[in-house]
């Protein structure tokens, strides 16, 4: 067990100073302490995967996507 929680700090951390290495320092500095979220965000990318492979049997061709709001032409080009 302590091979494995080792294991999955030192991924942690090479992932976090991997990400900062390429940052600048405002984003940095945006960014505060929501590096803390990391794990979460590792756990609902699994959970996604998960789904999805469980998903591939029964409904091979459908995508899953977010629903979106129709935004007109016009708000398209004013925020461009």
């Amino acid at each position: 067990m302590l091979l494995d929680l080792s294991n999955m700090a030192a991924s942690y951390g090479l992932f976090l100073l991997h990400g900062r290495v390429v940052m600048l320092r405002e984003e940095k500095r945006n960014i505060g302490w929501l590096w803390i979220y990391v794990p979460l965000y590792w756990l609902m990318i699994s959970v996604a995967a998960w789904r999805a492979l469980l998903e591939l049997p029964r409904k091979s061709f459908f995508w899953d996507k977010t629903p979106h709001v129709p935004v007109s032409t016009s708000e398209k080009l004013r925020r461009a």
